[in-house]
């Protein structure tokens, strides 16, 4: 009978090993290869790959031995309460089915007797040095997870099981116990990775308390084992001495390893990570009570941390998170950065409190088996304290490919009662049989009930993961060497993705960039973004991206209204604010304008070169009203000096320019031509013709006003520009001139007609006619001709090279 329980256990051993050996592979045999969302790919395969040795311990009835996971189920029916609520409605999903998977290896790992325990410790020590050895292949060090931190959080507890092993084993796993921790060492303090420092720091004290209380001595008086933990410890400094570098090296050389290069804008998504930081960290945990404080009663909602939290980020952190702004569009944060604090965020005060009191049993219980006579508890014991310590400054528990499953099973072992014999284990199951037997094989039915539940959804997890994997593969080399990714597949590649997880925000935002990439009708981007926006409503990107469609379709005031959203969340953002100033000038709103121009200035951002454009751009449009502002800025001073060849507003006589006086453009345009900028000649000379030719009408002289118009509308042409401000002036200039007799002239109204026909004029645009051309193109009949007045604008004609600015 022993050796049959300790067959099985044996077995169940390896049965929990076998779904951390597969997500602790090497490139090119890692199921994250080429994958931007591993994380959901890891509670995937987690919560699928651990339902073989639940389903061993539900036979073998060793249930009982998991009692203290009671709190998880605290939180999984919390979570299921607060689903409903949830607006990432794929957040919530892959937080619920990682909540499942995590009380699957809880009952799994606390199953385990002693030779199942030796299986697992010897086996992640093991996939410890599998993971350190192969992060040189993948970039900037990251091995097949795809960051530094998820790759420490997965390696940390493994390492010290294997340190553990290597005061314990002999031979080929001994010496593979020792290379873990000390190549664990050299990474942590290389990269560096201060969380996973802490957690390792954390174990070391525990170890030397106990050592010098003398709870180790039987241990430690073995034969060769003291030698061995002196050779560790050496190791150990010696492996943590490039922490020193980082330390003391000058500030500028301080580039964490995670910091590359940014990707190309249809594979960077905003729900990528940051990189972390101890500036990033505290700014954080600084931001996150208020949010916890506004949803004080339920939490935010499980997996809804990245979609709640942008309303409270800090804007300093924002910078450090956009690496100073190398990235123009913000990383989102996907959360606190801290176990302890993102369970009471997103589960409130009872799910929240529920984990946080599990945390707290786990971390008694790993004391007490680092002070304890089990040996095959005690490095566990270990392991778990550095993985709480490690929680508190990352996430192993709640977010990473491969931590949150290696972390959960070492809890169930750590929670379980000390191992017994099989003959004793036999003994108790025998006297409490009638008792025990609902709870020895309950709380595995119980467990395998709900993952079976789950268990679509980790499939489809790893589905929505592996297809967003092949994006690589559809990577086009052009004839002149620059890559391209090959719209076709990348469409195909996001339909697989989006048909597994529909409401997946890295899919959304894949595909609304692809659509506006490749001209999509606007009706089809809408759709998307909406989408989007739905799953995403607080978010920088999802706002910013519906600003442009808006602005694209016209809607200016709603575009107007998007950027605000966006700009809550980034108030210094360059590109929301520049957006905002262009949305100003489409509402003809010189008072916004004005804001806009100021908010730049605030934020350091008004540049000559761009100012220039956008001012040249309105006068050549004919929209002089918002025109005038971005003049009178550029022409007072010249913020960080003009170009060489641009007109240089100290050459100016007068004070600044005044596009609505004619006084004021004619010697602007000449010292315009003088200084070579014929840009800027030809706006001056438009806002002069279009000036005169409404002076001319006021003042009765039509033909005069329709020469003007006509000059305006020749200094305009050929930009590509939006002009209906000038012909709806040379319109009325020749309406007027028709109806200036008494009898109309038919062959001047069909010249104004054909003038309107030229571009759809914009309502906005008619709107700030002035009287006088109101009065005009009204008693000539032309504002009866809705179509040709107020025809909406085409998608061709909405495209950012026919908006009139």
């Amino acid at each position: 009978m022993d050796s049959r329980n300790t067959s099985l256990d044996t077995l169940q051993g390896w049965l929990v090993l076998a779904p951390l050996a597969v997500l602790c592979a090497p490139p090119g045999f890692s199921p994250f290869d080429g994958a931007p969302d591993t994380t959901a790919i890891g509670t995937g395969i987690a919560a699928l790959g651990v339902i073989p040795a639940l389903l061993l311990a539900l036979l073998r009835g060793r249930g009982d031995r998991a009692l203290p996971m009671a709190p998880l189920w605290i939180v999984l029916i919390s979570a299921a309460v607060m689903l409903p609520k949830a607006v990432d409605t794929f957040g919530a999903w892959k937080s619920l089915t990682g909540v499942a998977a995590a009380a699957g290896f809880v009952v799994s790992g606390a199953s385990l007797g002693a030779s199942g325990r030796r299986v697992l410790q010897l086996g992640l020590g093991v996939l410890a040095l599998v993971l350190l050895l192969s992060a040189p292949l993948g970039a900037a060090w990251t091995g097949a997870l795809g960051n530094t931190g998820d790759l420490s959080e997965a390696a940390l507890p493994c390492a010290i099981l294997g340190a553990g092993a290597f005061l314990t084993a002999e031979g080929i796993l001994a010496f593979a116990g020792f290379a873990a921790i000390l190549l664990y060492g050299l990474y942590a303090g290389f990269v560096p990775v201060y969380a996973g420092l802490a957690g390792l720091t954390a174990a070391v004290i525990v170890a030397a308390f106990g050592a010098v209380a003398g709870r180790h001595g039987g241990e430690i008086g073995r034969k060769g084992a003291a030698k061995r933990l002196r050779i560790l410890l050496v190791a150990l400094l010696l492996s943590l001495l490039p922490i020193a570098y980082h330390a003391y090296a000058p500030p500028g050389e301080q580039e964490t390893a995670t910091e590359t290069a940014p990707e190309t804008a249809i594979t960077a998504t905003a729900s990528d990570s940051t990189t972390g930081g101890i500036a990033f960290r505290r700014l954080t945990w600084a931001r996150v009570p208020a949010m916890i404080a506004d949803h004080l009663e339920f939490g935010v909602g499980p997996g809804q941390f990245q979609a709640a939290f942008p309303p409270y980020r800090d804007p300093a952190e924002i910078e450090l998170s956009s690496f100073r702004r190398r990235e123009p569009t913000p990383n989102e944060v996907e959360h606190a950065h801290n176990d302890w604090l993102t369970a009471i965020a997103e589960h409130g005060p009872v799910g929240g409190g529920a984990f946080v009191l599990f945390l707290l049993i786990i971390l008694w219980r790993g004391c007490r088996a680092t002070w304890g006579e089990d040996r095959s508890q005690r490095d566990f014991g270990f392991a778990a304290i550095a993985i709480l310590v490690n929680a508190a400054f990352n996430s192993p528990l709640f977010y990473g490919p491969a931590a949150p499953a290696i972390a959960f099973a070492i809890f169930g072992v750590v929670g379980a009662p000390p191992a017994r014999s099989a003959s004793k284990e036999a003994e108790e199951k025998g006297a409490t049989d009638k008792l025990g037997r609902a709870v020895r094989h309950g709380v595995p039915a119980l467990t395998l009930l709900v993952l079976a539940l789950f268990a679509s959804h980790g499939i489809a997890l790893v589905e929505y993961g592996r297809a967003l994997a092949e994006t690589p593969e559809a990577r086009v080399v052009l004839p002149d060497g620059r890559e391209q990714l090959d719209g076709q597949r990348l469409a195909l590649i996001l339909e697989r993705a989006g048909r597994a997880a529909p409401d997946s925000p890295v899919v959304l935002e894949k595909q609304a960039q692809l659509l506006s990439r490749q001209g999509a009708p606007l009706s089809v981007q809408k759709g998307v973004i909406d989408h989007w926006q739905r799953v995403r409503p607080l978010g920088f990107p999802s706002n910013y991206a519906a600003g442009v469609l808006q602005a694209k379709e016209g809607d200016f005031e709603s575009a107007s209204s998007s950027f605000e959203r966006a700009r809550s969340v980034d108030p210094g953002n360059p590109l929301v604010l520049r957006s905002l100033l262009r949305v100003a000038c489409d509402l003809r709103s010189p008072e916004r304008v004005e804001a806009a121009l100021a908010d730049l200035e605030s934020a350091e951002l008004l540049e000559i070169d761009a100012l220039r454009l956008d001012a040249a751009e309105r006068m050549l449009s004919g929209r002089l009203d918002v025109a005038a502002p971005l003049v009178r800025r550029l022409t007072t001073e010249a913020p960080g000096g003009p170009a060489d060849g641009q007109l240089r507003p100290s050459s100016l006589q007068g004070g600044p320019v005044d596009v609505l006086d004619a006084n004021s453009t004619y010697p602007a345009r000449k010292l315009a031509k003088e200084a070579g900028d014929e840009l800027l000649a030809d706006a001056f000379n438009v806002a002069f013709q279009m000036v005169m030719a409404l002076d001319h009408l006021e003042a009765g002289l039509p033909a005069q006003a329709a020469i003007s118009a006509h000059q305006a509308l020749q200094s305009a042409r050929g930009r590509d520009l939006d002009l209906g401000p000038i012909l709806l002036r040379k319109a009325a200039a020749k309406a007027a001139a028709a109806v200036a007799d008494g009898s109309p002239d038919p062959r001047l109204l069909q010249e104004a007609k054909d003038i309107l026909a030229e571009q759809p004029i914009r309502p906005v645009d008619r709107a700030h006619l002035s009287e006088i051309e109101k009065r005009i193109l009204r008693s000539a009949g032309l504002f009866q001709a809705r179509s040709e007045i107020e025809a909406p604008l085409s998608e061709a004609e909405r495209a950012p090279g026919n908006r009139g600015k």
